[in-house]
């Protein structure tokens, strides 16, 4: 009896169920979202393979959101030709302005401070201006090369002064400010080569210039002495409070009073150059500034940011200076008003901390810790001197409190900067009015109001010249 086959029989489609349905119209829709943030609209894509991982790609769109739908159709369109018909179309041309005010500001703005940021901001639209219209997959090294030539070379400076004279030409740029600015290109470009924006980095192909690290001159306490009472009674306890703790000018300017911790004598640097923050032991002399300093405070609002030096935030009328800049030209013409031998700057201040700390004896990992300095990446010994016993860091501030005391001849070596605390106005600062003050006659915008102050009373105890 012949055997008959058994054909099996179709069987029935499976219903539709809910996941299955978001997954197909998932496909339909493609590989992008469009979201709101802030007031305008963008657009999120990951384009490749979608069994791989994938790496998202944002990007502005528009005000409102028919542009970033309309963006996304496009991409959404170039995508399903290129699986279909294998061709990739040619990316649309961004310049260096377009790419620095859609992507990396924001980019920058995540790993910088707001000191830095406005740096390299600075930097990156002088370069997108002398670059102009040209697409970033188009600049060469060469273009790189023209813009060191610009930079090295001195240019005019845009407008006039007030009686119609043109204003002084920009000198050159040093090796060292154009190695900067090199840096903050090549950031842009490799972050541009991620989006596919560029096609790589041209900036490997331009030269850095040597940066040499000549020795740190050494400013004694004697001589900081003179370079103080030169200054300006406003000028003083800033540039007392910088000599003793070693602090950066920024850091100073951000400081609040709630970063002050007078019973345990120390203040807290929430943020630094390099994000990180540290606490700093106070000697006398600065405990005594900062007493003085808050005595003359007054009363503030509670939970009320209350900077300690609400002058270094103040803008001058008239221009965009801040006090913070106005202090790094005071300082060198003080010092050459003292009488001073050595070019001395506002960040020398910060050198001597450092000097004084190694002449009393510190090691490195405790300079490192009341600088605020990042180890050296390479340095693998630096692995085992970086535990720093409990204790060393106050030893080596106080170590170097004697030192001064021993250079200076006297043990309250800062008078004149506490002397200028207490003969100040007993004055309540609040958020507005922080705003609106300003270091008295320092604040003028040009060098001239500078140069006609005459020499301050204290100025008759100068001691002795080095």
């Amino acid at each position: 009896m012949a055997e008959v086959a058994t054909i099996p029989l179709p069987s029935a489609p499976k219903a539709d169920t809910p996941k299955a349905g978001r997954a197909r119209r998932h496909r339909r829709r493609g590989f992008g979202s469009v979201f709101k943030k802030g007031p305008s609209w963008f657009i999120r894509v990951r384009p490749g393979k979608r069994d791989v991982k994938r790496r998202a790609i944002v990007r502005r769109a528009g005000p409102t959101r028919g542009h970033a739908e309309a963006m996304l159709e496009t991409l959404r369109r170039q995508a399903d030709d290129q699986d279909a018909l294998g061709l990739k179309p040619p990316p649309a041309p961004v310049t260096l302005t377009e790419f620095l005010r859609d992507h990396l500001e924001a980019f920058l703005g995540a790993r910088h401070t707001p000191d830095t940021l406005r740096q390299e901001m600075v930097r990156l639209r002088m370069a997108a201006g002398f670059l102009g219209p040209k697409p970033m997959r188009d600049v060469t090294a060469a273009d790189l090369g023209d813009y060191v030539t610009f930079l090295r070379s001195p240019r005019p400076r845009p407008g006039t002064r007030k009686s119609g004279a043109p204003l002084k030409p920009l000198r050159p740029a040093s090796g060292t400010t154009v190695n900067r600015h090199l840096a903050a290109l090549s950031v842009a470009f490799k972050h541009a080569r991620d989006r596919r924006v560029a096609d790589g980095d041209p900036v490997g192909g331009v030269a850095r210039f040597p940066e040499p690290l000549p020795p740190v001159e050494y400013l004694p306490a004697r001589a900081f002495l003179r370079l103080l009472l030169a200054l300006a009674p406003a000028d003083r306890p800033v540039a007392a409070f910088l000599y003793e703790t070693g602090c950066r000018r920024g850091e100073a300017a951000r400081l609040d009073w709630a970063d002050i911790n007078l019973p345990d004598a120390e203040v807290v640097v929430r943020t630094s150059k390099n994000l990180e923050g540290r606490h700093i032991p106070l000697t006398r002399e600065a405990l005594r500034l900062l007493t003085a300093l808050c005595a003359r405070r007054g009363p503030v609002r509670a939970r009320v940011p209350t900077p300690v030096f609400p002058a270094l935030r103040a803008v001058s009328p008239g221009t965009h200076w801040t006090g913070a800049d106005l202090l790094s030209g005071a300082v060198p013409r003080a010092a050459e008003a003292a009488g001073l031998r050595v070019h001395v700057r506002c960040h020398d201040l910060r050198h001597a901390c450092g000097s004084a700390l190694r002449r009393s004896g510190a090691t490195d990992p405790v300079i490192a810790q009341i600088l605020g300095h990042r180890p050296p990446t390479r340095n693998v010994t630096w692995r085992y001197s970086n535990s720093i016993p409990a204790g060393d860091v106050l030893r080596g501030v106080r170590r170097m409190a004697s030192l001064r005391a021993r250079e200076a001849g006297r043990s309250d070596y800062l008078a004149a900067a506490v002397r200028a605390c207490r003969a100040a106005p007993r004055v309540a600062v609040g958020p507005a009015e922080s705003a609106k003050r300003l270091r008295g006659p320092t604040s003028g915008p040009t060098a001239a109001r500078h140069a006609r102050r005459q020499p301050s009373p204290d100025t008759a105890q100068l001691p002795a010249a080095e």
